[in-house]
């Protein structure tokens, strides 16, 4: 869930910082909320006070901080924030942006008032749907924002390009697999909370005493590749072993592995760095599919003259299980 900082005029608004100090480094929106009430046994008690009866809403609703949804509490999110997660996102014209627990919507709202792009908001609380509709409508972006009541882990976000989050841990977690199941490409930030085990693609902390985390789905490229153009010294098939965006090349022979590369996508975008003769290596870069890796290897350093780039294609081999590969 997220807030406007000044939810009558969402353009407006100028604060950079939430009214409210938060903690830098916790697991879950209660854990927020314990460091925050802190404030009160430590001296902070006027300012604690100050948090808890600010109306974030508007005249027709009142929104608290920490008001209790079906599986968080309602905080704060910055413009400055909100914004710097939709730059990070490179987020266009022709993107379709989700916030999944969309709170007051000021996440679509500013996607579509600052990048043109059409946005989504799903968000469980009624009251919060109705309030994010009266933003949008005094934002003037009623015609390119749209906002739903429903169950995050149930209505479906495959169509997003972009999908924003504000959660907390054991939440992204949950959602993890279907934004792994997203078309490669797909761009998803999260405001403090990450996604476990797998790794951020980029941490976005330009803006003071806030962060989030920027990952792109990778395509999938595991399994068993056949090299159509011979470069030496790779054999004829390699292995790739994939863990989200990183990325590991063997070649196989019966039940032993030799790893020859290392690699890494962005998207379909992919780079590795392949093992040669001695301490040189030489590395590839191109576009990977499901099906087929096109990428343009460079000679190592200290090549003989003459060298040049050349391409290095790989396809895709389909081994029937429990069959070793030669």
């Amino acid at each position: 869930m997220t807030r406007t900082d000044n939810p009558p005029t969402l353009e407006a608004s100028t604060s950079d910082d939430p009214p409210c100090p938060l903690p830098g480094s916790t697991r879950s929106r209660r854990s927020l909320l314990r460091a925050l009430g802190a404030c009160v046994i430590g001296g902070g008690g006027v300012l604690a006070a100050s948090c808890s009866s600010t109306n974030y809403g508007d005249e027709f609703y009142t929104l608290r901080l920490a008001a209790f949804g079906k599986d968080v509490m309602w905080m704060p999110s910055s413009r400055a924030i909100s914004l710097a997660m939709l730059e990070a996102a490179r987020i266009a014209p022709g993107d379709v942006v989700y916030d999944l627990g969309s709170g007051d919507g000021i996440i679509p709202i500013l996607a579509a008032q600052h990048f043109g792009a059409r946005a989504v908001g799903i968000e469980y609380n009624p009251d919060l749907v109705a309030l994010s509709r009266r933003n949008a409508a005094r934002a003037g972006v009623s015609d390119r924002v749209s906002f739903r009541k429903g169950d995050i882990f149930l209505e479906d976000f495959s169509e997003a390009s972009v999908v924003t989050l504000y959660l907390g841990e054991d939440l992204n977690q949950r959602l993890r697999p279907r934004l792994e199941a997203l078309k490669p490409g797909t761009r998803v930030v999260s405001n403090r909370f990450g996604l476990g085990s797998w790794g951020p693609d980029e941490v976005i902390d330009r803006v003071p005493n806030e962060y989030a985390m920027l990952w792109i789905v990778p395509v999938q490229v595991g399994g068993v590749w056949r090299v159509l153009t011979p470069v030496k010294p790779l054999p004829e098939r390699i292995e790739i072993i994939q863990s989200n965006q990183i990325l590991e090349l063997r070649t196989r022979s019966g039940y032993f592995h030799t790893v020859v590369g290392q690699g890494r996508l962005r998207g379909q975008s992919i780079n590795v760095v392949l093992e040669t003769t001695g301490a040189a290596k030489l590395s590839a870069s191109g576009t990977a599919e499901t099906e087929r890796i096109e990428t343009i290897a460079t000679p190592p350093n200290g090549s003989s003259k003459g060298s040049e780039a050349i391409p290095l294609i790989l396809e895709r081999l389909r081994v029937r299980p429990g069959i070793t590969d030669p």
